[in-house]
């Protein structure tokens, strides 16, 4: 027992309970002493209290099974009772006649029969039910009409249901088809038609398909194994019809909900995007910007920018199976998709233009955009525009690509989606191939059809590379094109378009076999689903508390902050000037040294003057070809160290395979060596010992007693200098080399630093759990080996500098490249655990790129001038954010203003002959305007004391205007249109 109560001390998880019953000693035991763990056994004692009843209510559930306390009774009527309903309230007894009375009202109940001792399922039209369409359920109409041959199928949510329907066929009867519309039911055709399904199931599958990404397949097969699942009974088979409902009902519904029942023109006049649901928080003129925005001081105009996100997605193929005539589609153009005949006569009439190639690094997205294998598909995945800072698709903004990524098809889709938006001044594009697409846009834009014509006259135009792809870019295009270097963007990420494809990808499989059109259709009412729940959720989704959080800019004097903020605020205003957010100093990499000892061995040979003794390797790859292999001894050791006591055989034969590949190599390498260097021969003959290197970075000293190739002693010039006599020009070289080694391995320290204060932040923020804890230290620890390496190759070059300047006049070499101690690597606010009056900043923080000697110009310690720049630009993009989410706020609560008062001027709009058609029109108009009323009064009611919070936490007086406060009449909320 104590065995088990220390076990559940280190896994105190509920789970254990739940597999073992017998522990209730053991759990009050622990509990007394866990007040925490035994709360969260509260929580969860649903399962333990009811394990000891499992038997109770397995024979409750059998007891069903049989008449129970009803066997002996007759029915209400004093007949044999013999029929029992599945879905109503009482479990008593009834007759026929009782039972098929009963279920006038609900004919889709389910019943079931005693016969044979035990309950088999029949249905109500064996019993006789007849349902009359027309009149009020129970009453007969004079002149029944029969559906066709006696055959109806109506799919409900209990079952595919075989029924006996007779329609109203009286002189002022409506169709069959309104008959069965206004009776909830949806009917498959507007001729004739044999089967239907309720309202409440096409709205159920209509739900569920958003949340679950069901397929219409595996729904109604659902349903057919609810109706019979032994297979004995045949299922009617109505999945085809099923699908075609499904569809037009999704058309309906998205008309509705734009307001074109209440057009006058009907939806016919329906125009480009005007099915689609709007970002409330965008800015958009006339709904939820005033009257004067154009003429607001130039310094806050950037709150009205508009955001845009740029995206493509592969995995919503599209297979040619099936084509336009076959499958017409029911939206042209009207949602998110863009108008299908212009974009594929735009597309086939510049089908020879072809794509420059990508001048940053190799984008697979503009290189491979005109060789994608499209064989078999109509559609290789979708573009998409997406508004940036809310998630929300834009009109207009989604197509498919025949192809690659090309621009061709991007151009397109972004500027049809801008024309709803053309009148907006400040527009911020963000794609992850922004800075080679911007490139001869607006060339590429006279190209489109003139109504896509977008002019960039007197408008600010911004492009950007959103924050996760930018890593993947050239050093130049991660400052040129970065958020959080630019000013006047917030905190925008841009990565909205990752995150929705994330929810839609659900739906590839199922669309991937659809008719072209009928695809386009169902992403269209995905996207407008996505869209709506990003409105109902605007309430929780701003996170101004997180944006209140400050950043220390700098702990540097005055006059240095005041330099780099000119510095910074010039590049923000003119991107041709010095950019503060990169290096400026001349700091040389090995890969550069050995550019220049190669073009300097070229030059040697042109001129006669080579001294190489051998014919492929020079001595300055001799020299870098040494410290090579000094770095693979390092890295074999390190991953020596690793392995534990019980390592596999895998494990060791892979060390041993490393280890004979390295020592071949340092064989060759060796043999070379003596042709440059004579003396080391002798020197490995003799035993000579490496002089130590007085470091805690763990690297691998020689150990002339040891036969493993990481501990081969390399005898470069540096470790025989003081000791034998070596060619000078070896010590050039090397001395080279390892000063460019260093700069290299300290970029490589502060870089994994960074990383490593990253990961440990964000674990410690959001990750829970034993496996993803787990995963989370594997992933620092494999940083943290990174960084150790890192130090040990610094270690060496700085000894190899120490030991080589010894042989050279070089004065101030050692003012950048110090001592490195682990205690140095940490990130730049840590400080070591010293309180802030004796807190000083690391040295790898404030080394300089010019070794000159004097520290008078501290601006010129580049890593320091940069983190600092960085740490202001990061900041003011939070204090922006504020604003921005202010401004959204206001712009939330003035459109869902507008969009009631919209929705209220609709009612009466259209003129109808009928009372009950306008009723029904005004309802509908009211539902939805109280539907705006009630958000904006939710919001409202969850925002009313940000600017207090903001006010008290930025000591800035601007608050959030709150706008009227508007009473909202109940609703319906459980169907919500």
């Amino acid at each position: 027992m104590r065995l088990y109560i220390w076990s559940l001390y280190l896994y105190p998880t509920p789970a254990i309970f739940k597999k073992n019953r017998n522990t209730w000693l053991e759990y009050v035991f622990f509990a007394s002493y866990s007040p925490e763990f035994s709360q969260a056994i509260k929580q969860d004692n649903t399962i333990l209290s009811w394990l000891p009843e499992c038997q109770t209510f397995v024979d409750e559930f059998i007891r069903l099974e049989g008449r129970g306390w009803a066997a002996d009774r007759l029915c209400d009527c004093g007949m044999a009772a013999s029929f029992r309903c599945t879905d109503c309230l009482s479990v008593n007894l009834s007759c026929q006649e009782c039972i098929v009375r009963q279920h006038v009202e609900t004919p889709f109940h389910r019943i079931k029969e005693w016969r044979w001792d035990f309950f088999s399922s029949v249905t109500l039209e064996s019993l006789g039910l007849r349902i009359q369409l027309g009149h009020d359920p129970g009453q007969h109409c004079r002149n029944p009409k029969s559906a066709r041959n006696n055959d109806f199928v109506v799919i409900d949510t209990h079952r595919i249901h075989e029924i006996g329907l007779d329609f109203c066929g009286c002189e002022t009867a409506a169709s069959h088809y309104k008959q069965l519309l206004r009776a909830r039911w949806f009917p498959a055709t507007s001729t004739d038609p044999r089967t239907a399904a309720t309202f409440s199931i096409l709205n159920f599958f209509h739900l569920l398909s958003f949340e679950s990404k069901v397929s219409a397949y595996e729904f109604y097969h659902t349903l057919a194994r609810i109706t019979d699942n032994t297979g004995i009974q045949p299922i009617r088979d109505r999945y085809s019809t099923f699908l075609k409902m499904v569809i037009m009902w999704r058309n309906i519904k998205m008309l509705m909900r734009a307001g074109r029942g209440h057009d006058p023109g009907g939806v016919e006049a329906t125009q480009q995007g005007q099915l689609a649901v709007l970002c409330p928080a965008c800015p958009q003129p006339g709904k939820n910007l005033s009257d004067n925005w154009e003429n607001e001081p130039v310094a806050m105009r950037w709150l009205h920018s508009f955001f845009l996100a740029i995206d493509a997605n592969f995995r919503l193929k599209c297979r040619m199976i099936s084509t336009n005539l076959r499958d017409p589609g029911l939206t042209h153009g009207w949602a998110y998709f863009v108008e299908e005949c212009g974009y594929k006569s735009y597309l086939k009439e510049n089908s020879a233009v072809i794509q420059e190639r990508s001048e940053c690094v190799s984008h697979d997205a503009i290189n491979l955009a005109d060789t994608k294998s499209s064989k078999g598909l109509a559609a290789t995945g979708v573009g998409a525009v997406d508004c940036a800072r809310h998630k929300f698709k834009l009109p207009n903004g989604v197509g498919d690509l025949q192809k690659g990524e090309k621009y061709l098809n991007m151009d397109y889709l972004v500027f049809s989606s801008l024309t709803h938006f053309s009148t907006l001044s400040t527009i911020n594009f963000s794609y992850d191939v922004a800075c080679q697409w911007h490139k001869k846009l607006w060339t590429r834009v006279s190209s489109l059809p003139e109504r896509l014509h977008f002019s960039h006259v007197d408008k600010i135009i911004r492009f950007f590379v959103p924050k996760f792809h930018l890593a993947a870019h050239i050093p130049a295009c991660q400052t040129a094109f970065s958020f959080n270097w630019t000013p006047h963007v917030g905190r925008t990420d841009s990565e909205a378009p990752e995150r929705g494809w994330a929810n839609i990808n659900r739906v590839a499989s199922s669309t991937k076999e659809m008719g072209p059109r009928s695809r386009r259709d169902t992403l269209d009412d995905h996207f407008g689903d996505w869209n709506w729940k990003k409105v109902t959720v605007f309430g929780t989704c701003f996170k101004y508390h997180t944006a209140m959080e400050s950043v220390a800019s700098s702990e540097l004097g005055q006059a240095s902050l005041a330099t780099w903020e000119e510095e910074i605020t010039t590049w923000e205003n003119d991107h041709t000037q010095r950019n503060p957010f990169e290096s400026q100093s001349n700091e040389m990499t090995q890969a550069a040294v050995h550019l220049e000892l190669a073009q300097q061995g070229i030059k040697d040979i042109e001129d006669g003057v080579s001294e190489s003794l051998h014919v492929e390797v020079t001595p300055s790859i001799l020299i870098s070809t040494g410290i090579d292999l000094e770095h693979v001894q390092r890295r074999l050791h390190a991953d020596i160290a690793t392995l534990g006591q019980h390592s596999t055989d895998n494990q060791c034969t892979k060390i041993l395979m490393r280890r004979n590949a390295l020592q071949r190599r340092i064989d060759m390498w060796a043999n070379i060596q003596a042709l440059y260097m004579p003396t080391t021969p002798h020197l490995h003959s003799t035993g000579f010992i490496t002089p130590s290197e007085d470091d805690d970075s763990g690297c691998p000293k020689s150990n002339p007693t040891s036969e493993n190739a990481e501990y081969f002693p390399l005898l470069l010039p540096s470790e025989i200098c003081e000791h034998s006599t070596c060619d000078p020009k070896l010590l050039d070289i090397e001395w080279s080399l390892c000063h460019a080694q260093a700069n290299d391995a300290l970029d490589e320290c502060r870089s994994n630093i960074r990383l490593r204060h990253q990961l440990i932040q964000f674990k410690g923020q959001h990750i829970r759990g034993q496996g993803a804890t787990t995963r989370a230290r594997q992933t620092i620890q494999t940083v943290e080996n990174r960084l150790i390496l890192s130090h040990a190759k610094y270690t060496h070059a700085h000894w190899a500098l120490t030991a080589l300047s010894h042989r050279f006049s070089c004065p101030g070499w050692d003012i950048n490249f110090q001592l490195l101690k682990k205690a140095h690597l940490r990130p730049m606010g840590d400080f070591g655990g010293q309180s802030q009056g004796t807190a000083i900043m690391s040295w790898i923080w404030q080394t300089r790129g010019i070794a000159t000697g004097d520290n008078e110009n501290l601006q010129e310690c580049t890593s320091l001038h940069v983190e600092c720049c960085k740490a202001r630009a990061c900041h003011h993009r939070w204090a922006e954010e504020i604003q921005l989410l202010l401004e959204e706020m206001c712009r939330v609560l003035a459109f869902l203003a507008w969009h009631a008062a919209w929705w209220e001027t609709q009612g009466s709009l259209r003129t109808v002959d009928r009372p009950e058609d306008a009723e029904g029109l005004l309802a509908y108009a009211k539902r939805q305007a109280a539907i705006c009323h009630g958000l904006h009064a939710k919001f409202a009611e969850k925002w009313k004391n940000v600017g207090d919070i903001v006010k008290a936490g930025m000591g800035d007086d601007t608050s959030p205007d709150q706008g009227p406060t508007l009473d909202a009449p109940p609703c319906d909320l459980d169907d919500v249109d």
